[in-house]
C-alpha cells in the first residue's frame, strides 16, 4: 500500500539536512543507506509527514526544499524564488500531518532485523560487526564517521 510521505532529516541545532519524499519509507531509507549518503551517518532525528495525495506531497516537498534549503538537497532548488512567493505558497499549500519522529538511537538501520534488512543481510552484518570487534577491540568506541571510513576506505573493510 502506498503512503504519501515527506521525511526530513535533522542534524545538530535542528538544522535540516535533507528533505525527501516516498511512497515506501523503509525502502527509500535502505536506498539512501546503500548509496552511503552522508547525512545517514550524522542525523539526530527524522520527522515523517503524511499527505492525502501524491500531488500535494510532491508540491509541498518542492516548497520545503526551496524555503529551507537543506544542506544535502541538490535537486528541486529554484534559483529565482522570492520570499513573497514562498509566503504565498505557505498560505495555500496543504500541510502534511506529523505522524512520527524517529530518533537516531531508535533507528540503527544496519541492525534492525526484520524491519530494515532481510535475514541473510542481517546475519552477514552481525557476523561482520563481530569480526570487527574481535580484530579491532577499540572499534566499539569509533564514531559513525570512523566506522564509515573503515568500512569504505580500508582494505579490511
Amino acid at each position: 500500500m502506498d503512503e504519501y510521505i515527506i521525511y526530513i532529516y535533522y542534524g545538530d541545532n535542528d538544522e535540516k539536512l535533507y528533505i525527501g519524499k516516498s511512497n515506501n519509507f523503509l525502502q527509500r531509507q535502505k536506498e539512501h543507506l546503500t548509496r552511503g549518503e552522508e547525512y545517514m551517518f550524522y542525523f539526530n532525528y527524522i520527522e515523517k509527514y503524511k499527505f492525502n495525495s501524491e500531488l500535494y506531497r510532491d508540491i509541498y516537498e518542492l516548497y520545503l526544499i526551496n524555503k529551507d534549503k537543506p544542506l544535502y538537497n541538490t535537486q528541486g532548488l529554484v534559483k529565482e524564488v522570492t520570499e513573497e512567493e514562498l509566503e504565498k505558497l505557505n498560505q495555500i499549500l496543504e500541510k502534511g500531518q506529523l505522524i512520527e519522529r524517529i530518533y537516531r538511537y531508535d533507528c540503527d538501520f544496519l541492525m534492525k532485523k526484520n524491519v530494515f534488512l532481510p535475514d541473510l543481510e542481517f546475519l552477514i552484518m552481525k557476523d561482520f560487526a563481530e569480526e570487527i570487534l574481535i580484530n579491532f577491540p577499540d572499534s566499539h568506541n569509533w564514531t559513525q564517521e570512523e566506522l564509515y571510513k573503515f568500512l569504505f576506505n580500508t582494505e579490511e573493510g
